[in-house]
């Protein structure tokens, strides 16, 4: 369960760092004073689609798929940082937004199959808290990390972060047969 929480605090870690950098970084690509919600909007719609679909396919949820969501979201955030093109770049947010949904479903589910029926405010609790802060910090963060580095290495290193999280989450989940007959 702490990998659970743990990995998808990551991943609130590294969209709170790419969501401070997304004005200037949006800026630069064109988009002007609009550019902050082209680039939500892009993140919403395909989150939208990343969690109907994922309802709408998956016949059982595996924790163990939080690696895989945490991976493609560490890997669009790379093409999305290099992209070089407002088109281009709303693509892979779109893209990003429909790993994000997939991956949320899972970790949400992944509580309620886990955590022990007595125990889920209390899991839901802390990881909201725990989700809260590190997308919080993140934003906090980000004016050092703005004075430093540019908007995509910005972008690059909550990548980084995205992908550490899925290496950590697939090498400390295991498959539990308990869960292999789970329905969504």
């Amino acid at each position: 369960m702490t990998v659970v929480v743990g990995g998808f605090a990551l991943a609130t870690l590294a969209t709170g760092l790419v969501n401070a950098t997304l004005p200037k970084f949006t800026s630069a690509l064109g988009l002007g004073a609009s550019g902050y919600g082209w680039a939500l909007a892009a993140l919403a719609c395909g989150m939208m689609a990343g969690e109907a679909l994922t309802g709408a396919i998956a016949e059982r949820i595996e924790p163990r798929w939080l690696a895989a969501g945490l991976a493609g979201m560490g890997a669009l955030f790379f093409a999305f940082a290099w992209s070089g093109s407002a088109l281009i770049a709303l693509g892979f947010l779109v893209a990003f937004g429909v790993a994000n949904g997939f991956t949320e479903v899972v970790m949400m589910t992944a509580i309620h199959q886990q955590a022990d029926s007595t125990h889920q405010g209390r899991v839901f609790g802390v990881g909201s808290t725990l989700w809260r802060t590190t997308m919080l910090g993140a934003v906090a963060l980000a004016p050092v990390v703005d004075a430093v580095a540019s908007p995509a290495e910005a972008i690059t290193v909550a990548g980084v972060v995205l992908l550490v999280g899925a290496v950590l989450v697939q090498l400390t989940l295991r498959p539990s047969p308990r869960l292999a007959t789970a329905t969504a």
